[in-house]
């Protein structure tokens, strides 16, 4: 069974476990249908996300949901009455950090589970098997994109997420750092967010970024444990700005920015999304270096607007 899934929080290797074939879908193309089916508010990579899937743009047969936002919670009622042979698994995935909230996400997995087998015993040696693959594979993967430039590294993690496969070194030119170097930060970031990075490229270097569909997909590794310990990593470990409190996303920037000597960011979120929306003073006072920030809806009404901030960022 083919099952589609977009959150980083989503446990790949459980699924693969549990003889699903997980797909990550992160939409290459844009689609204006989704007028009838969202408000004009709604989060723009949910509706695309959605208008890919009823052009079936993927071969699934299911979804795997994760209740982080509430924009993803509408996804999971406009599949299932638009899509109904799409099989959707909604799990509730609460946004605070403690032992209460784990145990109603455990409670929740286990029942995902046994929806495809009760053999608990089973299901933690599979697991163990995928933990120790896909660890090792996001490992040779780090050694491969790490001096790349930003547009190419994102295309090959896109692809490994797709396919699996890790290219050779040999066909890699590295990256030069000429300029000035940022962190660029920010949630989803798929191809239809790519033609911003030339704008960006005209002027800084993107030694680093945030993005849940480029980097932050590939710096955490699960322990080779028992389910409840695999589960309480995908809990707590990797760092969201959804969660609260998200102490562990702010820490893990300023890793970053120690780490490649950064001393500007820019935030680059869509629009409407309030998560990002309320925070970004709280990460301007964390971070403690120039921030600018932008937004997009995936149209080119702004882009002029757009490069003449980036420009004067430049500048300043």
């Amino acid at each position: 069974m083919r099952i589609g899934y977009f959150c980083l929080y989503t446990p790949i290797e459980l699924l693969k476990a549990l003889s699903l074939k997980p797909i990550r879908l992160i939409p290459s193309q844009k689609f204006d249908l989704t007028s009838k089916y969202f408000r004009y508010d709604a989060c723009p990579f949910l509706k695309n996300l959605f208008s890919n899937l009823i052009n079936k743009s993927w071969k699934t047969d299911g979804i795997f949901l994760l209740s982080l936002c509430d924009g993803q919670r509408r996804l999971g009622e406009i599949l299932k009455r638009e899509i109904p042979n799409l099989k959707v698994y909604e799990i509730y995935f609460p946004r605070t950090y403690n032992f209460s909230a784990f145990k109603l996400y455990y409670e929740e997995m286990l029942n995902f589970i046994k929806t495809f087998e009760k053999d608990l015993n089973l299901i933690n040696k599979r697991l163990k098997e995928e933990v120790k693959i896909l660890n090792q594979k996001k490992k040779d993967l780090i050694k491969v994109v790490n001096n790349l430039n930003f547009l190419d590294k994102a295309e090959i993690i896109k692809n490994f997420w797709e396919t699996g496969e890790i290219p050779s070194l040999n066909f890699l030119k590295p990256r030069i750092i000429e300029k000035e170097k940022i962190l660029l930060l920010g949630s989803y970031f798929t191809p239809l967010d790519w033609g911003i990075i030339s704008m960006i490229e005209k002027y800084f270097t993107i030694v680093a970024d945030s993005f849940c569909t480029v980097s932050r997909g590939i710096d955490f590794y699960p322990p080779v444990s028992n389910l409840k310990n695999y589960l309480f990593f995908y809990f707590s470990k990797i760092p969201c700005i959804l969660r609260r409190p998200n102490r562990n996303f702010y820490n893990y920037l300023k890793r970053k920015i120690r780490k490649y000597e950064i001393k500007k960011i820019i935030l680059y979120s869509l629009k409407f999304c309030d998560n990002f929306s309320f925070e970004k003073e709280s990460l301007k006072s964390f971070l403690r270096l120039p921030v600018l920030n932008i937004e997009s809806d995936y149209s080119e009404v702004n882009t002029l607007q757009m490069e003449t901030r980036i420009a004067a960022f430049y500048e300043s």
